[in-house]
């Protein structure tokens, strides 16, 4: 938290507390309400789940909710939630009332009781977790259960990798010939995302193209990069193939109608060679591949390099996702400002996981160029499942985020490249762990939800952006511990009755 007084007289409910909402904000509220109400006596606050009301007079006992000005410095996702005739919360919007609530919900778990009055806001505005879905198959409860354990420490975006190298895991009812044996029926990601927008998280579908594509391209194989040697790349597509580029727009455009929030994000990792790749017959580049700089030439006129082809293909599908009102975010592998002939459209963000040397740009240069960065560093923030469970490392752990992270902590250079640390005066939109699945069975669906939940409270407390707890992630286990695991799941109805109903007595 930003800031806390912690004098002051203490809350804590009674059998008697009742959820009152301001009637001038009960459409924004009217969730949170009862998202908390039922959630008290789930946690063994109360044996009953108390009245949310609509207005009328706030007792000592009460919660009181309201909308309006935090505080001249607070903005989105904003609360001050102080003791004064009842527990006052007063929020920037919905999802700082939610937060606020989060916030009682840990202290009433940590002290039995709410004492003093705290201020409150984000110093990000995505603070996320990336689910590899595709390559290993989670059931549409356990993703249910991880949106109310992010959104338990404040963590508000979920971003589905959908397709992969082993699978395609949404129904598709344009290219049902795609997806996967087992994978999540439409009805199951209405689900997902009802339950998310209840807790404030915003769900972002992940189709990554033109590489990592071998499930996809085993149905169709004439899609399949073509090299000059004559080898053929099964996990590649040839986005040159006037084809291939609509069945991709095809697939893009209906889901990105399935997941109606405002981003999509269309990959573009590792279609080109990474530095040690440098020089084998089997990689992308202008001498393996002519015919993608003749296409580029195609399309992006003279001096085109092959990066205008990609490019110009990634461009197409912003403008597609643009026209639903949508933001495009990449990968930041090869995205170069200022070279060839076309820009990628700088309202794309970039989420920089990866250097691989310094002849690429770092996450400075992609902001100087204008375009909006997050940080997804593969050397902290990768939770990958291996052969030897989950992969490790002296940063790539809770202890490494918790003591050696920030969020403004890029990859430095792949290997042993250190960090590169974004200045203070340039833009970062936020951070995401992400979730891999190398080798899909080392851990079992339980097994992820245990392991990952301290990487999420190391991540949660650095992306908040306000004091640090303790000093040290051995201290702050301690903490992890006493605050646990999220409520029961809410799915009941806003019921917010007339004050009358109530204190007619």
């Amino acid at each position: 938290m930003q800031s806390l007084s912690a004098c002051g007289v203490s809350w804590a409910p009674t059998e008697g507390t009742k959820v009152v909402v301001d009637p001038v904000w009960a459409a924004e509220l009217g969730s949170e309400a009862t998202t908390l109400a039922n959630e008290l006596p789930s946690e063994g606050y109360m044996d009953t789940i108390p009245t949310t009301v609509l207005g009328g007079p706030v007792g000592e006992n009460d919660i009181y909710l309201s909308i309006g000005v935090v505080s001249s410095s607070a903005k989105a996702e904003a609360y001050r939630m102080g003791v004064s005739d009842g527990l006052k919360i007063l929020a920037s919007d919905g999802a700082g009332a939610f937060y606020a609530s989060r916030t009682l919900l840990q202290a009433l778990k940590i002290h039995g009781k709410f004492t003093g009055t705290v201020l409150d806001w984000p110093a990000y505005k995505q603070r996320g977790v990336m689910l590899d879905i595709a390559r290993k198959h989670y059931t549409s409860g356990w993703i249910e259960r991880l949106i109310c354990d992010m959104s338990y420490r404040k963590l508000n975006v979920l971003q589905l990798h959908l397709s992969d190298s082993q699978g395609f895991r949404v129904e598709s009812r344009k290219h049902p010939e795609i997806v996967s044996k087992q994978h999540l029926s439409l009805d199951e990601v209405r689900k997902i995302l009802k339950v998310a927008k209840r807790y404030h998280v915003e769900v972002i579908p992940d189709i990554d193209t033109p590489a990592h594509l071998d499930h996809i391209l085993k149905t169709h194989p004439e899609w399949r990069l073509k090299l000059r040697n004559g080898g053929v790349l099964d996990s590649h597509m040839d986005y040159s193939i006037p084809a291939v580029r609509g069945f991709v727009k095809e697939l893009v455009e209906e889901m990105a109608d399935v997941f109606p929030g405002k981003y999509f994000h269309l990959g573009g990792d590792e279609f080109f060679p990474a530095p040690w790749q440098t020089g084998s017959a089997d990689v992308v580049n202008a001498d393996t591949a002519p015919h993608l700089v003749e296409y580029a030439a195609s399309v992006a006129g003279r001096g085109a390099t092959i990066f205008d082809g990609y490019k110009h293909y990634l461009n197409e599908l912003i403008v597609l996702l643009k026209s639903r009102n949508k933001t495009a975010k990449v990968w930041n592998d090869d995205i170069y400002p200022e070279e060839g002939v076309l820009e990628l459209d700088k309202s794309t963000e970039v989420e920089g996981w990866v250097r691989w040397n310094r002849s690429k740009p770092n996450a400075g240069v992609l902001a100087d160029a204008g375009y909006p960065v997050v940080n997804a560093n593969g050397d902290y923030l990768y939770f990958i499942l291996t052969g030897e469970g989950v992969g490790a490392g002296l940063n790539k752990c809770p202890e490494g985020i918790y003591e050696r992270w920030h969020p403004r902590r890029f990859m430095g250079v792949a290997g042993d490249g250190g960090n590169y640390d974004l200045p203070d005066e340039k833009p970062l939109l936020g951070a995401h762990l992400s979730i891999w699945a190398d080798v899909p069975n080392a851990l079992t669906q339980a097994q992820v939800a245990s392991g990952f939940l301290p990487w999420q409270s190391s991540f949660a407390q650095q992306m908040w952006g306000s004091p640090m707890v303790v000093g040290s992630y051995r201290e702050f286990t301690g903490i992890i511990a006493a605050i646990g695991t999220s409520p029961a799941l809410v799915n009941a109805a806003t019921n917010l009755r007339e004050p009358a109903a109530t204190v007619a007595s």
